[in-house]
């Protein structure tokens, strides 16, 4: 036997020979691979050559197939219809021989790919390999089938990816108004996905705000499953654009309005200063600024004005006294009033204790000034020593005194002592002088104010009649005692200052 070798035996394996007759051996053995123009061969001691047999022919058993093996591509295919993840399965025999022509049916028993020409089946070629390509517009996990002729079954997963160079990127908020207190925030959420929708992992999202005002958690981020986020954060108030962009050039953008924090707001208020003279009909403008503690205005806010209760009736504000912040955090009220004085003016954040107080100081209308005179007594002697006092009160059109207001006193006939001649108004808006003489007679004492406006009260000057003397005037003749004859007497009555005294009974007496 060990002179005896056959071809495609498997190793190990020992192969009987029987003599079926005089000198002719017949052995029957496995074959182990395939092959063709295989033989057996002789050699006996002392030949000159080997003996070999005819040719033969060796092929694999198709009823023995198998799945040797089972892959696909599974590495980044992308989910784009036109890039293929191509199945390949190799069928052999028992002894791994591979089979040619054999048929293999592809299945998709989950999910959602193709193949690129419909069909599910395929020939194993002369090294036993039978390929399917798929196609996919879905990022997933498939599961595949593979059936041989004789049943043999085996699933493998093929797996697409999204397309990163097709990249679109969408942008969310996740609120419209974020308190510009640095705490609070607005998380920005940008997605990912590819052409056909697939939402995209491991591409790098920037994140981009077009103010340095505005702060971003983070400004590079890799999508998981799609999406990747930064917050947006800020101590200034205004609108803030956010950009997402990815390599592929696509970009998105949003909007977000950052407000300020009411919890700590403020209120400034402004009012004219210096004094304001009252004329009811120039409006004065009171503006209310509305900020919080980062100086951030607070628009759309209700401001009340108001002046206090025990003067209001004197005062208007426009408005019924309420305004709006507008986006600067101002509010503006006009007032108009007719009462002179320092009045509190109070701003106030309507339903809160926030407010504001500040003084406006109002004088009264010296161009429309008039003025009252008034005397302490309307009579007085001539004597240059009884005197009346001429009071002049002036006020303006809503009965508010005039202070410190020059009052020109004179009188007609101009032969009066006055104290004197000129005089400003004093804090009740008076302004007092005497007046006395020694004329004797109607005088028309006169106020006058720089506008022109006056007034004038009678003073009327008469003798002293308390301190009258008498002189008699006998005439220098002799009269004859016989009850006819008669002389006339005159008596003469003057006041100590030589004035003649009318209307004074004198009673004529003998001794």
């Amino acid at each position: 036997n060990t002179a005896v070798s056959i071809d495609n035996v498997k190793p190990g394996v020992t192969t009987d020979w029987k003599e079926t007759a005089d000198g002719v051996y017949k052995a029957t053995y496995t074959a182990y691979t395939r092959g063709s123009g295989l033989t057996a061969k002789l050699l006996m001691q002392n030949w000159n050559e080997d003996l070999h047999t005819a040719g033969f022919i060796i092929d694999a058993n198709p009823q023995s197939a198998k799945i040797a093996t089972l892959s696909a591509s599974n590495n980044g295919v992308l989910a784009n219809e036109n890039a293929a993840n191509t199945v390949s399965v190799n069928v052999a025999d028992e002894g791994s021989n591979p089979i040619n022509d054999h048929t293999v049916t592809f299945a998709v028993l989950s999910g959602s790919a193709t193949s690129f020409n419909n069909q599910n089946t395929a020939k194993t070629d002369v090294n036993g390999l039978a390929t399917f390509d798929l196609k996919s517009s879905k990022q997933e996990d498939n599961t595949v089938e593979v059936t041989l002729e004789n049943g043999v079954k085996q699933t493998l997963i093929v797996s697409f990816v999204g397309d990163s160079s097709t990249a679109q990127v969408e942008l969310q908020k996740s609120k419209n108004e974020v308190v510009a207190d640095g705490n609070d925030s607005a998380t920005m959420t940008a997605t990912v996905r590819d052409a056909k929708g697939n939402l995209l992992n491991d591409v790098k999202v920037t994140f981009n705000v077009n103010s340095a005002e505005a702060k971003l958690s983070q400004t590079e981020v890799n999508s998981h499953d799609g999406i990747a986020t930064a917050t947006l954060t800020s101590l200034k108030n205004g609108d803030y654009r956010v950009t997402a962009s990815v390599s592929s050039g696509s970009q998105a953008n949003q909007q977000v309005n950052f407000i300020g924090d009411q919890s700590t707001a403020a209120l400034t208020l402004s009012v004219p200063s210096g004094d304001i003279t009252v004329t009811n009909t120039a409006p004065l403008h009171m503006t209310a600024t509305l900020q919080d503690k980062n100086g951030n205005p607070l628009k759309d806010k209700e401001i009340t004005f108001s002046v206090p209760n025990d003067v209001a009736s004197r005062f208007s504000i426009s408005n019924s006294g309420k305004g709006m912040t507008d986006s600067n955090g101002t509010a503006i009220a006009s007032l108009t009033g007719t009462l002179a004085g320092t009045h509190m003016i109070t701003a106030r954040l309507a339903n809160s204790n926030v407010s504001d107080t500040q003084p406006m100081t109002f004088v009264a209308d010296k161009d429309r000034a008039v003025v009252v005179l008034q005397t302490s007594k309307a009579e007085i002697i001539g004597n240059g020593v009884d005197e009346t006092t001429l009071t002049a009160t002036v006020k303006d059109p809503f009965d508010n005194v005039v202070k410190n207001l020059s009052v020109v006193f004179r009188t007609s006939p101009a032969d009066t002592q006055l104290s004197l001649k000129a005089l400003n108004t004093n804090e009740n808006g008076i302004a007092e002088v005497t007046l006395k003489g020694t004329v004797l007679g109607v005088h028309t004492a006169e106020a006058i104010l720089l506008n022109g406006k006056s007034d004038t009260k009678i003073v009327n000057i008469v003798p002293d009649t308390s301190n009258a003397q008498v002189t008699l005037n006998i005439p220098a003749q002799q009269v004859v005692t016989n009850n006819s004859d008669s002389v006339q007497l005159t008596a003469t009555v003057k006041d100590p200052s030589n004035h003649p005294v009318a209307g004074i009974t004198v009673n004529f007496t003998m001794p």
